[in-house]
């Protein structure tokens, strides 16, 4: 469940990221683009990030545990289509079921504060079951849209996943090196972590097809492929 919690709070930020990726293409100005970024990092609920990933506004009420469940379970539906990590089962939950939110301000309050305390938090993890009917589940989750930004940000959570595995090699490989050799030990496992990110993306693209606007949900996965280009030829330079 821990696992779960985690990979979760992992996805969920990488939606944060995404959404404010699609704020710097916006006609703004520098404050109003600042503003928006700090909403959607530091202040957005869980719910509302998830409802403008997959319905592209923002809802009318903060918090709505039904729908947040709907869409956890959509994002469940789509990840487990990708084998683009073998031998890896992911498997979100609904934070908002357990009293927990991804919104980083919140997130480190509870844990500094400890706010649950040991037991009531494994309680709470036990006793955190849905209470909506599985059939009605179902038939609310069918009706969810796919929007070329929630495959996006399901792309970037894989590519931060598979980052993290080239990460705890890179520990391993190169933890009995010292000085330029360590450095360069290391610097090779970021650049192949950085490929595997961009091949994961033109990989995910295929799946656009499956979105209501194929063209822009291509256009939006090209753009975060250049900007990973850039990173790649920078460090490649180094």
């Amino acid at each position: 469940m821990k696992e779960n919690i985690l990979e979760t709070i992992s996805f969920l930020t990488c939606c944060r990221e995404v959404l404010c990726d699609s704020i710097d293409k916006l006609d703004l100005t520098g404050s109003q683009k600042k503003s928006g970024r700090r909403f959607l990092t530091k202040e957005a609920t869980d719910y509302q990030i998830l409802h403008l990933i997959y319905e592209g506004k923002f809802p009318e009420d903060k918090n709505n545990k039904l729908r947040e469940t709907i869409y956890i379970k959509k994002s469940n539906e789509l990840i487990n289509e990708f084998e683009i990590l073998p031998k890896t089962k992911v498997e979100f939950i609904p934070l908002c079921e357990i009293g927990l939110t991804s919104n980083p301000i919140i997130l480190n309050f509870l844990v500094e504060t400890d706010f649950w305390g040991r037991e009531g938090l494994f309680k709470k993890i036990l006793t955190g079951k849905t209470n909506f009917s599985q059939e009605d589940l179902d038939k609310l989750t069918a009706t969810a849209n796919i929007g070329g930004t929630a495959l996006l940000a399901l792309l970037v959570y894989l590519g931060v996943k598979a980052a993290k595995l080239y990460s705890t090699k890179a520990k391993r490989a190169c933890s009995h090196l010292k000085g330029k050799e360590r450095e360069d030990c290391i610097k090779k496992f970021r650049i192949n972590a950085l490929k595997v990110k961009i091949a994961i993306l033109q990989r995910g693209k295929s799946k656009c097809s499956k979105t209501k606007n194929p063209q822009e949900c291509k256009n939006a996965i090209d753009n975060k492929i250049d900007k990973i280009r850039l990173r790649l030829r920078a460090l490649e330079n180094k």
